[in-house]
């Protein structure tokens, strides 16, 4: 398989934590939408329409932009990109539900219609993301909720508070 998701239910200091490995391992926080360049963000906290991507600050020169004509505006083009997504989780205060948030890869891109690799560099970072937040917040198994990654700190939420998690 040439992609890897983590759909995830998160508390805010997880959040946090992440973003601290975020930021100690040199990634950029880049917004998707731009006038004609990858906008770079502070923190994954910051509003922003869409998704947000992450790319190791050494492949900044990598990423690509699509220009979608329709909208007129640019964004990522992820399928030929060093990017991995992250959709931040959101939590509904009055409701009291937390939504899934998800980080996403492909490993591969499109080159002259074909499939290929992406840069190695790019890919072995991306794996340690991934590795590095399943270590970090061990999953907590909730019956109904196979397949998403559920975080100790979350399920204490769940618990705690009422909260409910809208997959």
């Amino acid at each position: 398989m040439s992609s890897k998701q983590l759909n995830f239910f998160f508390s805010n200091q997880d959040l946090e934590d992440l973003e601290s490995y975020i930021q100690t391992k040199d990634w950029l926080i880049l917004a998707n939408f731009s006038k004609n360049e990858p906008i770079i963000l502070e923190s994954i906290f910051e509003q922003t329409k869409g998704w947000k991507f992450l790319v190791p600050k050494i492949l900044l020169s990598q990423i690509k932009m699509l220009w979608i004509e329709q909208q007129n505006y640019y964004m990522i083009d992820v399928s030929n990109s060093p990017v991995v997504e992250l959709s931040m989780p959101f939590f509904n205060v009055q409701k009291k539900i937390l939504g899934r948030g998800r980080l996403y890869y492909d490993s591969l891109g499109i080159c002259q219609n074909e499939r290929k690799k992406k840069d190695a560099l790019f890919l072995e970072n991306a794996q340690n993301l991934f590795k590095w937040t399943k270590k970090n917040f061990p999953n907590e198994k909730i019956e109904g909720f196979s397949g998403f990654w559920i975080s100790q700190r979350a399920k204490i939420w769940q618990e705690r508070e009422g909260i409910f998690f809208e997959k």
